[in-house]
């Protein structure tokens, strides 16, 4: 587990974020990770905002699924202080 994980699991579980919702916030960081082949602490927004773009359109994914990703996005930033989503 990264250092990145770690930090981000304490933050959630001390919010009170059930383990499911945990689960689906680190997905989003790793996919996004994995998109890039890049910490995520090292994308720009507008990398992010390319990579939203292509999960609705390429992907299909509903709007629903994006806005669950760009939550987990979010929280990501808040925890590590790096501005990712807008």
């Amino acid at each position: 587990m990264t250092t990145l994980q770690q930090r981000m699991i304490e933050a959630m579980t001390v919010r009170g974020l059930v383990p499911s919702t945990q689960q689906v916030y680190l997905r989003a960081v790793r996919d996004l990770a994995a998109y890039y082949k890049r910490r995520p602490d090292t994308l720009s927004t507008r990398d992010i905002q390319r990579y939203l773009l292509m999960l609705h359109e390429e992907r299909g994914l509903a709007y629903s699924t994006c806005n669950t990703i760009v939550h987990g996005l979010r929280f990501f930033e808040r925890v590590h202080g790096h501005r990712t989503v807008e």
